[in-house]
């Protein structure tokens, strides 16, 4: 399945859907956006995860080609989750935001209630204030090419899709606090000592490097690999809790 939406001359959003036995891979680009992204372009690529939450595969992988970023730079980044919700955006810079419906939170919440390992992978430039997606992922994967930018300045929100908390439970609120408050490009290295990425590869092949990994994955037990999940999603938890999720899958 491959679409293409919204934007103006060069400016496009696409995305291309794959199902290879366990494996379903998702991959989505976005470069220059001058004219900016209608959100209602992407119901396909709403539609296409609707269907992998409705019947998920052991393993979903989401290339992030230039994506993060490139929305960045769009018009609205929101969905309305009901006609109840669309209220008249509030403009934030350049992006317009529909509070609580917002495209982050959505993608977020996808990711940690889908039954299956989501792997996210980057490469390019990504938006740190706009990278919580690729934080709430079972496994993180970026390019060696990839630096996260800020967009200190052109937000009046710190972040989007709880960014600070992703941020806090993997380098520290000393070092979260650092890194929303820098102005300085984070490198790929950088940001692997950081704990924002659990894999750095290389740029020439960087698609297929990560592929690669999935495929290994996929091979694993399925059930094993949605424990984990489950079990480093329940760590956020009390012991107490985490025990009695524990003894239930058991």
């Amino acid at each position: 399945m491959r679409a293409q939406v919204g934007g103006t001359g060069e400016s496009m959003f696409g995305f291309r859907f794959e199902q290879r036995g366990a494996v379903a891979t998702l991959h989505l680009s976005h470069r220059e956006v001058p004219g900016g992204v209608d959100p209602h372009a992407l119901d396909p690529l709403w539609d296409c995860l609707d269907r992998q939450l409705a019947r998920p595969s052991p393993v979903t992988c989401i290339l992030l080609d230039g994506a993060l970023l490139g929305l960045s730079h769009a018009k609205a980044l929101t969905w309305p989750s009901s006609p109840a919700d669309l209220q008249r955006p509030s403009e934030i810079g350049n992006i317009a935001v529909v509070r609580e419906a917002n495209f982050f939170n959505r993608m977020v919440d996808w990711a940690r209630q889908i039954n299956s390992f989501v792997v996210i992978a980057a490469h390019g430039e990504v938006a740190l204030q706009l990278a919580a997606p690729l934080l709430a992922a079972d496994l993180r994967i970026i390019s060696e090419q990839t630096t996260f930018v800020s967009l200190l300045g052109r937000m009046e929100l710190p972040a989007l899709g709880a960014l600070p908390w992703f941020l806090s439970r993997l380098a520290g609120p000393a070092r979260a606090t650092e890194l929303l408050l820098s102005q300085e490009p984070l490198r790929a290295q950088d940001a692997h000592r950081l704990g924002l990425a659990n894999l750095v590869v290389g740029s020439a092949d960087w698609e297929a490097d990560v592929l690669t990994k999935v495929e290994h994955l996929a091979s694993l037990p399925s059930r094993q690999l949605l424990l984990i999940k489950r079990a480093a999603v329940a760590s956020d938890g009390e012991l107490k809790s985490f025990l009695a999720q524990e003894r239930a899958w058991i």
